[in-house]
């Protein structure tokens, strides 16, 4: 019985260390139970037995003694699991678990470390291909050389552009002789422009740039053709300009003592307005073979009727009644001077006080307009003019605005000078008398009888319509006039265009 008890009690002693239950936790065991069971019992009791018995035995021995052992667990399958995986930087976990999941044993796994990408380069981190995490640092841009008006700083690693080429900065403008350049780089942006070449050179005017007026070919100054007679100028004979004024005649005892030509008498009429009573005049002159006579017309009147006005003006009825285009288109005025009254006979020195823009353009308009439509009609382009209006409805300001924006070149007025003296001046052309004077026939009978020591100039001018008044002289007093003249051999007769033809080098305009 004692032996009974002692097994007993080394069996509960060893029981916890041998044997596990499944459902009690881990066990320490290996994975696989021993081969064998051990060959030889224990050589060797306990070194001591209890000192005394049991003061007392069990009150009641157990009413059943086990029959059998129990069994131990044994593990066949076992496998690791990973709990974890590991990443490039943390360690990973895993598990040895048995067929019945019972977790024999835990283990770390080793971090992987990280896979390297790409080089660092200047604007990109070289990073892992994995988890991406920076290896290491964009290198940054190395720069290169500054940027330039033209070349941009560009990194010399790389070749990305740091900054912009600056462009460049502009200077003065370029000129004729100059090129435009950058102010920071010298570079040319416009080449030099060149000259612009304006009017040729002439004799008097230097060739000269029109932009920046740079002389370009000097003057070539006159070249002098003959020498000045006595009643032609010395010119240039390339721009006709006069070098040397006609020198005029030096009459002494009735013969000039340069050319011996004799001086002479010249006579000329002018008629105003182109009205229908010219056409009587016409048939006069024409019957004694008389064309020294010139007309001055109105081109923006035709057909115009001014009967009243004049009427009243004269005080007693007259016609007034201006030609039409169509009847001075058949040829009413051929072999005869038509010459410029303006286009509406107004006062043209109203355009005196007016800006040099309109002033200009009123005159063109009453005078190159008039000079125009007779060109057109006669195929003559006029060269003299009546003034409108008498002599005080002009200026000296008048005669600058038609000589320099016109081509008239005369300018008969109204007052008479009573004289047969050649004018002062084409422009300011003062006549003999008017047809309607009580003069007239006396001036002409002492033009006649004068002793010619000098040229001499008998002007008649009139209206045709003066015939028609009772008071007026009338036509058969015209035809005496033209008779008497015409048969006089000494008397040159000319129109007034043809006396300045004759006089223009020797009396200014």
């Amino acid at each position: 019985m004692k032996k009974l008890l002692f097994k007993i009690l080394i069996a509960a002693m060893l029981l916890p260390i041998m044997l596990v239950g499944c459902d009690n936790g881990e066990s320490n065991l290996p994975t696989e139970a021993p081969t064998e069971a051990p060959t030889e019992a224990p050589t060797q009791a306990p070194t001591e037995a209890p000192t005394e018995a049991p003061t007392e035995a069990p009150t009641q021995a157990p009413t059943e003694a086990p029959t059998e052992a129990p069994t131990e667990h044994i593990c066949q399958g076992v496998e690791w699991v990973v709990v974890s995986e590991p990443s490039c930087t943390e360690k990973g976990e895993k598990k040895l678990v048995c067929e019945c999941q019972k977790v024999l044993e835990t283990a770390q796994i080793d971090a992987l470390g990280h896979t390297a990408g790409a080089d660092a380069t200047c604007t990109a981190a070289q990073t892992c291909t994995v988890c991406g995490e920076t290896l290491t640092d964009a290198l940054g841009h190395t720069a290169g050389a500054e940027a330039t008006c033209t070349e941009a700083q560009t990194c010399t690693v790389c070749g990305e552009i740091l900054a912009d080429a600056l462009g460049h900065t502009a200077g003065a403008d370029a000129t004729c002789t100059e090129a435009q350049t950058c102010t920071v780089c010298g570079e040319i942006l416009t080449d030099a422009l060149g000259h612009t070449a304006g009017r040729k050179a002439t004799c008097t005017s230097a060739q000269k740039c029109t932009v920046c007026e740079e002389i370009l070919t000097e003057a070539l100054g006159h070249t002098a053709g003959a020498e000045a007679t006595c009643t032609s100028a010395q010119i240039c004979t390339v721009c006709d300009e006069i070098l040397v004024a006609p020198l005029g005649h030096n009459y002494v005892d009735g013969e000039c003592t340069r050319c011996q030509q004799k001086p002479k008498k010249y006579f000329t009429l002018s008629f105003d307005d182109g009205t229908t009573q010219d056409l009587r005049i016409i048939e006069i002159l024409k019957k004694y073979g008389v064309g020294c006579c010139t007309f001055n017309i109105n081109t923006g009147l035709y057909g115009a009727d001014w009967t009243e006005s004049v009427s009243d003006m004269v005080g007693t009825p007259v016609s007034h009644v201006r030609f039409t285009k169509e009847e001075l288109e058949t040829g009413i005025y051929d072999g005869f001077e038509v010459a410029v009254h303006t286009s509406t006979h107004p006062s043209l020195k109203y355009y005196d006080d007016l800006p040099l823009s309109m002033a200009v353009a009123g005159i063109n308009n009453e005078v190159k307009k008039d000079a125009a439509n007779i060109k057109t009609l006669t195929g003559i382009a006029p060269v003299g003019m009546a003034w409108p209006g008498g002599d005080t409805e002009f200026t000296d300001k008048t005669i600058e605005l038609v000589l320099k924006y016109t081509n008239i070149k005369y300018a008969r007025c109204t007052t008479s000078t009573y004289s047969f003296a050649l004018p002062d001046r084409f422009m300011k052309w003062y006549p003999t008398c008017s047809f309607s004077d009580a003069k007239l026939f006396e001036l002409a009978q002492q033009f006649i009888d004068a002793e010619c020591t000098e040229d001499m100039l008998f002007y008649v001018w009139g209206h045709g319509f003066e015939m028609d008044i009772p008071w007026s002289h009338s036509y058969d007093e015209f035809e005496q006039l033209v008779k008497m003249i015409s048969e006089q051999e000494d008397i040159v007769l000319v129109t007034n265009a043809e006396f300045y033809e004759l006089f223009k080098s020797t009396i200014p305009s």
